[in-house]
């Protein structure tokens, strides 16, 4: 009866130190890459703050075409007016 307690605290000790050892191996002696979440997705809404800001500060540039219509409608309107 003895060796039957003998034999099952043995083998707990057994079990306990060889999860001891491989929680030793992959924590002390490798490096886990985080990313902290709340960084990552402030950086991006900041990006797409960004993107945004330059397309709402971006110039507009006309084509001729717009400038041309623009010029004949003004012709246009004066020439009612004179008549």
């Amino acid at each position: 009866m003895t060796s039957v307690i003998y034999t099952i605290i043995i083998s707990l000790l057994i079990i306990f130190i060889t999860h001891r050892g491989f929680y030793y191996l992959k924590h002390y002696l490798t490096n886990e890459e985080t990313e902290h979440i709340g960084v990552f997705q402030s950086n991006k809404y900041d990006e797409l703050i960004n993107e945004l800001n330059t397309i709402k500060n971006k110039p507009v540039i006309l084509d001729d075409t717009s400038l041309l219509e623009n010029d004949m409608e003004n012709e246009l309107s004066e020439f009612m007016n004179t008549v």
